[in-house]
């Protein structure tokens, strides 16, 4: 009867020993190894041996309460099992927004003994990923093939991964403040982990304005950014004086170039021509002179010059944003136009050069009209509302090249000032 009774005792604890020592050699592998707060993902465990459908028998059928996500006692839940093989799961896991950053640990069949089996450290959650640096951070429309580099301040681009794909489907650029305009890039080159570069087309047809902006967009390492990107209208020229002249004339044009970096673009004598459309005669400026965003270019027409409108180009060996052009936009006559550039004997700025202590004379009265004075920067330093005027003194402190400019009702006159 001992005997009869003593074999089971023998046996189960054998048993007991053998799964023991079975279970205890079992390790896991996560993938992905890393997570964010707020997100629902999916992880794949996989065991070294055969483990999950073999230890079911004597542990229980693994579900969601046979797995544990815990960093000392905080824990987030499983929310959904799926047994692929003896040694492949897909587990549900929902990370709580308020979830302690940092490493975790893992564990299966927890409190079941000699059944648990352990992973420490092998599972790390970060907050919400987002984009640090947008390169460049505005556009015009019009620009073709534009490279924007995203960088961000975690592990979210890395190219392949089951959970943190950056492809064009995934990368978006959103109208801010709830507007409808959204764009994707053409193409997509993961640089590293943190920095990609998307290529990017603005048609005409983009609405301009501020966009957020996301990355691995509907993955749980999505990242985003608010206001971080701007679509900007198309550049273009505004015109202050000169649009038309007489051919044999020397002139000055005054325009103001919208959107263009000047600072950085090379504008001079040769990066500025005017092309007659008709001929496709080319012309070259005397001089130009960059203030600020706007540009004073003296030219001399020949008097050979084919009479009709013309076209300008300013920056024309050089890319946008440095290149701009408008058409039909310039005009010569063989005759002086209706609105011509005043004469010296019209307005005369005495003495010019100057101290900064000078006197704008006109051999004729102007009535109401408008005193505007900008210094090399495009700065306006001086703005006055004149109601009659032939004699008026002018008082500049600074150094430097000024433009002067005076609109009445009939015309717009602008003339160059230099304060030594």
């Amino acid at each position: 009867m001992k005997i009869k009774t003593t074999l089971p005792r023998w046996l189960a604890c054998g048993l007991a020993l053998f799964l023991a020592s079975t279970l205890s050699a079992q390790s896991i592998e996560l993938d992905p190894t890393k997570g964010w707060q707020g997100k629902m993902m999916e992880v794949g465990i996989s065991g070294t041996n055969t483990t999950f459908i073999s230890a079911s028998s004597t542990c229980g059928t693994i579900e969601e309460s046979s797995i544990l996500f815990h960093q000392g006692m905080t824990t987030f839940g499983v929310e959904s099992v799926q047994l692929e093989s003896d040694f492949q799961l897909y587990s549900t896991i929902n990370i709580a927004a308020n979830a302690p950053t940092g490493l975790y640990d893992v564990i299966l069949w927890p409190g079941q003994g000699a059944c648990t089996i352990t992973c420490q450290d092998c599972f790390e959650v970060f907050p919400p990923a987002s984009i640090t640096a947008v390169d460049p951070d505005s556009a015009s429309l019009g620009n073709t093939e534009l490279d924007v580099t995203i960088s961000a301040d975690f592990t979210c681009f890395t190219q392949g991964s089951s959970t943190c794909q950056a492809t064009p489907e995934s990368v978006r650029f959103i109208q801010s403040s709830g507007g409808s305009g959204t764009f994707k890039p053409n193409a997509v080159e993961v640089l590293d982990d943190k920095t990609l570069v998307a290529e990017v087309d603005l048609p005409t047809f983009t609405a301009v304005g501020t966009y957020d902006m996301v990355v691995g967009e509907g993955f749980p390492c999505e990242a985003t950014c608010e206001e971080c990107f701007e679509v900007l209208p198309e550049p273009f020229f505004e015109f202050i004086s000169g649009t038309t002249v007489a051919r044999g004339t020397d002139s000055t044009m005054i325009v103001e170039v919208f959107l263009a970096d000047i600072m950085n673009c090379d504008y001079t004598n040769q990066n500025v021509i005017f092309i007659h459309l008709e001929s496709n005669q080319r012309y070259f400026p005397t001089e130009v002179t960059m203030m600020g965003q706007r540009i004073m270019i003296d030219y001399s027409i020949p008097t050979d010059a084919p009479v009709g409108t013309y076209s300008i180009v300013i920056g024309d060996d050089l890319d946008a944003p440095c290149r701009y052009s408008c058409e039909d936009c310039f005009r010569v006559d063989p005759a002086l136009s209706i609105n011509p550039v005043p004469q010296e004997n019209q307005l005369l700025v005495y003495p010019n050069p100057n101290d900064g202590q000078f006197t704008i004379l006109s051999d004729r009265a102007f009535f109401d009209c408008g005193l505007e004075i900008y210094d090399a920067s495009g700065r306006l330093v001086v703005q006055e509302r004149l109601k009659r005027m032939a004699e008026y003194p002018v008082t500049l402190e600074a150094k430097g090249v000024y433009l002067l400019k005076l609109t009445t009702a009939e015309s717009t006159t602008v003339q160059r000032i230099v304060v030594e």
